[in-house]
């Protein structure tokens, strides 16, 4: 993380693990921030098990703030949750519910 502009730190200690990657064990620690990715890392030399890509986000909104263009994404495992969200996937539990759902998303579709 390169500047917490989108509560993406760790919320939660990380876990020791053993991962077998390639037929052999690595004792590794893994660790899962706020939005639900999980980074993986040697016990032993701290390299990510996985690339980590620096992807682009929004520019900071709070005055006098100046976010860093990118932040640190891991390729793998898969987040643990949803990272987007579509139309389709909005409640069909009834007309209104579907509507009101549309109308509080419609800024980040």
């Amino acid at each position: 993380m390169h500047h917490d502009e989108w509560d993406d730190d760790f919320a939660a200690p990380p876990v020791l693990v053993t991962v077998t990657r390639h037929g052999k064990k690595i004792d590794a620690v893994a660790a899962t921030n706020k939005t639900s990715y999980v980074y993986v890392f040697d016990r032993e030399t701290g390299h990510s098990l996985f690339p980590i890509d620096e992807v682009s986000v929004p520019a900071a909104t709070a005055p006098g703030d100046t976010a860093w263009p990118t932040q640190p994404r891991p390729r793998l495992p898969p987040p643990l949750s949803h990272q987007t969200i579509s139309a389709d996937e909005l409640t069909q539990r009834t007309p209104e519910a579907n509507a009101w759902g549309a109308r509080e998303i419609r800024h980040i579709l």
